[in-house]
């Protein structure tokens, strides 16, 4: 079915405008605000900002792009958290345009716009770092590169893949490495079911996308990580299962998905009807593919655009696989959702305008009651008072008030009893404070959980920090006693030497906020401040 330029341009626009409607609604809602996950990103961007490199200044994760792109926002914008929301937010409105291009180089206008809408409201956030949302973006450009690929097996959008994935791989490396394994099978599955002749030899591009840049990329993480001992190579690259605080088996992570996949298929009645279109789509699919009824060039592209999103899928999935966390699963859902937009639009091509109609209308009216819903809850959220007024966030915040007063209270007693650049130690994961208060914390290491594995020299090097930068003050959070899988208890399960240290060298001065409830990642704050004897 043919659509004429003018009529594909009409949808664009229009998914531009509701992007920027979506987006501008929430970007200065932070959600919860860690002390440990969202501390130790503020704190990365700041000290980004003022020379710092991530691994060799400060612990850290992820690849190293991301601190750069935040830095800059907070540079332009100031030194807050609203400044890096309004650079996610900007990063999440070119992803979900990137899903309508994906989606509209096979599929028809309409489901590209929907998909792109779509994404908009119901992707679900990694709650718990803005590093992943520029990966996210990345994902959605290989896709559409992909996709652009398989409608025109022109070469050139495989090469800007293949320059997308190498940025992936610079903000998350097994995404990168996941998207060039990506590239190539797609260029080989296309490739042998076109069966268009005189295709030129495509081994360079399999050359360089399984062994060249792989080198390549290899090469720049041994730079940015270079002359680490090796206990901090594994703490900043924790691949290896010893360094996880949570693995299972795929079965069983399949099992859990699956089990969640329908619990959310009947939470609610939006769920429940898009999940019963796309089910159905697939369905269809199959029906008309086994009675060879997807005999046109434009099915066949279909048919491929969904053998090569279902790969990317399972490549994006393997984290999820290897953890069964829940929301690794997120690095496959942009994936996921085109392949449900361009999946149903296979399905109802044969079928009457009336019908068609009536899918994407359905469709789009599960979008506004989706809307509706959730601006109901945007419009409480703005409501409710929950915004932190200091210099350093100006965001709303989920958190509740005894969370936000404990927060507020600790950096008021820092900032009071702290010597103009004088440094202090927190811990077990709460580097917030470093980053509210503008200082350097005098150790590499942010974090001093059980599953970070910190060996006795370790313990020992940072000791020496301590005494070398005259550490007089220390803020110990309650979660340095937890019973969550991984934590453990300070001095007894993890780090014996810095235990005994804090507790023959510094004394309680106060203590604030919850000490009785089982500490949580956002919730349940409590911190104790201690002072050199």
């Amino acid at each position: 079915m043919k659509i004429s330029l003018s009529v594909k341009n009409i949808f664009l626009p229009l998914a531009i405008i509701a992007g920027l409607i979506i987006i501008a609604q929430s970007f200065d809602i932070q959600g919860y605000l860690s002390t440990g996950d969202h501390g130790r990103d503020l704190y990365a961007f700041e000290r980004t900002l003022h020379g710092d490199m991530a691994y060799q200044d400060y612990w850290w994760v992820y690849g190293p792009l991301m601190p750069f792109y935040y830095a800059i926002f907070m540079k332009c914008y100031g030194v807050n958290v609203l400044s890096v929301l309004l650079g996610k937010a900007i990063i999440k409105f070119c992803a979900g345009l990137f899903i309508f291009v994906a989606v509209g180089t096979i599929a028809h206008p309409a489901a590209a716009l929907l998909g792109a809408v779509w994404f908009y409201l119901f992707s679900q956030d990694f709650f718990f770092t803005y590093n992943h949302i520029g990966g996210i973006l990345c994902v959605n450009a290989i896709a559409a590169m992909l996709l652009f690929y398989v409608r025109e097996q022109r070469l050139g959008y495989l090469w800007t893949a293949v320059g997308a994935a190498f940025i992936l791989s610079m903000i998350k490396i097994n995404f990168g490495v996941a998207g060039l394994i990506a590239i190539a099978a797609t260029a080989f599955i296309t490739d042998r079911s076109s069966h268009t002749p005189g295709l030129p030899s495509r081994s360079t591009l399999y050359r360089a996308v399984l062994l060249y840049i792989p080198v390549v990329i290899a090469a720049a993480y041994l730079f940015f990580l270079r002359g680490l001992p090796l206990y901090e190579l594994r703490q900043c690259m924790p691949y290896a299962n010893a360094d996880q605080p949570y693995n299972t088996l795929p079965w069983i992570a399949l099992a859990s998905y699956w089990t969640l996949f329908v619990q959310k298929l009947f939470t609610s009645r939006l769920d429940f009807f898009f999940g019963a279109i796309v089910i159905t789509s697939i369905i269809r699919i199959a029906y008309l593919a086994f009675h060879k009824r997807l005999t046109t060039k434009e099915d066949k592209q279909h048919l491929i655009a969904l053998a090569v999103m279902g790969i990317y899928f399972v490549l994006n999935f393997h984290e999820y696989l290897k953890s069964g966390v829940w929301y690794r699963s997120l690095w496959a859902q942009p994936i996921e959702f085109i392949f449900f937009f361009t999946a149903i639009s296979l399905a109802i091509r044969q079928n009457s305008r009336t019908l068609r109609v009536i899918v994407w209308g359905l469709i789009a009216l599960l979008i506004y009651s989706g809307w509706r819903a959730q601006s109901a809850v945007i419009a409480q959220i703005h409501a409710s008072g929950q915004y932190m007024t200091d210099d350093k966030v100006k965001a709303y915040v989920n958190n509740n008030t005894s969370w936000i007063n404990t927060v507020e209270t600790t950096t008021a007693f820092l900032k009071e009893n702290l010597k103009p650049d004088e440094q202090f130690f927190a811990l077990p994961y709460d580097a917030i404070y470093y980053y509210l208060t503008g200082r350097k914390s005098p150790t590499q290491l942010l974090i001093f959980f059980e599953h970070i594995n910190i060996p006795p020299e370790q313990e020992r090097a940072i000791i020496a920090d301590l005494e070398t930068k005259k550490i007089n003050w220390v803020v110990a959070s309650s979660r340095m006693n937890a019973r969550e899988a991984g934590l453990g208890r300070l001095g007894i399960t993890y780090c014996p030497l810095i235990g005994k240290y804090l507790q023959d060298n510094f004394s309680i001065v106060t203590q604030i906020g919850d000490w009785k409830n089982e500490p949580g990642w956002g919730w349940n704050h409590g911190t104790m401040i201690l002072k050199r004897k």
